[in-house]
């Protein structure tokens, strides 16, 4: 990443980059990727696994509650895709709304001295204001939605529940007390191990827009610096290089980037 952006052009990269939107790179992305994903998947392997041995479990006491599950995993999958692209934009908006805060917080800290000479103080504590209420409606977003799939997913479990009840209650008589009351033992832990399993599932995936971002990095433009040779041994192999500090233009049109009109003829 530091190989990248040292190597990036400045008409095409840092003319058109603001400087929060890079330092968010290097710091909450790269945190994320470093820290959280760790965490999150180890989590979530944990609440999949355990989630598994109820089914597993179920089926082995209770097999005609196997017609139950397919039903409950075709509902699960409808909500999380549902959920898991609002997820995602809403993080994407979250580091997209970050951006500018940060780099609106380093521009005025460098611009102290001058934002007070023009007693221009309330204008900038205004914008700042304005800049970090849309970061924090973003993080209402990013709260809200994981919310929103999780009250589903209570009744869901709580169904589920229910329904390995009912079988256990209905087969009390042909099959072993002992094995019934170890599934209702186990079927109490379905509602927290499915919340966990899902909502770990939605972040991880979101916070892929993380890695997302820091692989972008790889396509930002280069400057041609390959095989350049320090001056002396250039000189060395060029003797027609001019020893005088003179430049000439003839017939030159200048643009900013290739994208851009010409502002020089």
């Amino acid at each position: 990443m530091v190989d990248r952006v040292l190597d990036a052009p400045i008409n095409l990269y840092f003319d058109q980059t603001p400087t929060g939107r890079i330092l968010n790179k290097f710091s909450k992305d790269l945190g994320v990727l470093d820290l959280n994903l760790i965490f999150i998947s180890g989590t979530f392997y944990n609440s999949v696994y355990s989630l598994l041995a109820i089914i597993i479990l179920s089926i082995i006491i209770v097999p005609w509650i196997a017609l139950f599950f397919p039903i409950i995993f075709i509902i699960v999958m409808k909500l999380y895709r549902h959920s898991i692209d609002a997820t995602k934009e809403v993080k994407r908006i979250e580091s997209v709304t970050k951006s500018p805060l940060l780099a609106f917080l380093q521009e005025t800290l460098s611009g102290t001295s001058t934002i007070r000479a023009f007693k221009k103080k309330e204008h900038f504590v205004e914008n700042f204001h304005k800049l970090l209420n849309k970061n924090i409606v973003s993080l209402q977003w990013a709260e809200g939605v994981p919310f929103w799939f999780a009250v589903r997913i209570d009744t869901i479990a709580t169904a589920t529940m229910t329904v390995i009840a009912l079988f256990c209650v209905l087969e009390r008589n042909n099959i072993d007390p002992v094995f019934l009351a170890l599934l209702l033992t186990y079927s109490l832990t379905v509602q927290s191990n499915t919340i966990s399993s899902i909502r770990t599932a939605m972040t991880l995936e979101a916070r892929m827009v993380n890695a997302e971002r820091v692989l972008g990095l790889l396509k930002v433009p280069q400057e041609n610096v390959e095989g350049e040779l320090p001056l002396e041994e250039f000189k060395s192999e060029n003797p027609e290089w001019p020893s005088q500090g003179l430049v000439e233009f003839q017939n030159v049109n200048l643009r900013y980037r290739p994208t851009t009109d010409i502002v020089l003829k």
